[in-house]
């Protein structure tokens, strides 16, 4: 590879998304370990991601839910300090500074493998800069995902009616699968 190619490469590598993500759960669907700190990187403009292993996933979007809490204790001590320094409009300055919000939001990103089309969720925590990050990520095209799965089920019933041509199963059997496979 010469070096304007490698130049070129790297640099477009550069203007790829990229997030860090803290996950409460689902890393295990992608990692052998349940990693808590990740990094999801977008791999083309079609939707598609990866976490930094040789699998591709196909991001199919973010659903944000917002919650935050206020710790009394330290509202209650902020008041009493403000109070005790400069009176009245302190207390109420204090109580307000003290009781500062903490963001306990958190979001689910769905994800589709792109090799065996298995939907992964990973919960994570998300506040509302994390989530507009993630929200830049292109959405895979549902059109072409749907078109994805209708193969996806297409081979695998192609290929249990090869193990029931085979005498491999049978038509019980394959019966069974194919109304499996079709959700019926």
């Amino acid at each position: 590879m010469g070096f304007k190619r490698w130049l070129k490469e790297g640099f477009n590598d550069l203007l790829k998304k990229q997030v860090k993500l803290s996950v409460i759960s689902g890393a295990n669907q992608i990692f052998a370990i349940n990693a808590k700190n990740i990094t999801m990187k977008e791999v083309n403009e079609e939707g598609e991601v990866t976490f930094g292993t040789d699998k591709t996933y196909y991001f199919m979007g973010v659903d944000w839910g917002e919650s935050s809490t206020r710790n009394v204790g330290k509202a209650a001590a902020g008041a009493i300090v403000g109070g005790v320094l400069t009176g009245g409009v302190g207390a109420v300055v204090g109580a307000a500074v003290g009781g500062k919000k903490k963001d306990n939001s958190k979001a689910i990103i769905t994800l589709l493998e792109k090799e065996t089309k298995r939907k992964i969720l990973l919960h994570i925590h998300c506040d509302q800069d994390k989530l507009q990050e993630i929200s830049a990520f292109p959405i895979a095209n549902i059109e072409s995902t749907n078109d994805i799965l209708t193969q996806s089920v297409a081979d695998e019933i192609s290929k249990f009616k090869k193990l029931l041509d085979e005498g491999v199963i049978t038509q019980e059997e394959f019966e069974k699968k194919k109304q499996e496979l079709l959700g019926l």
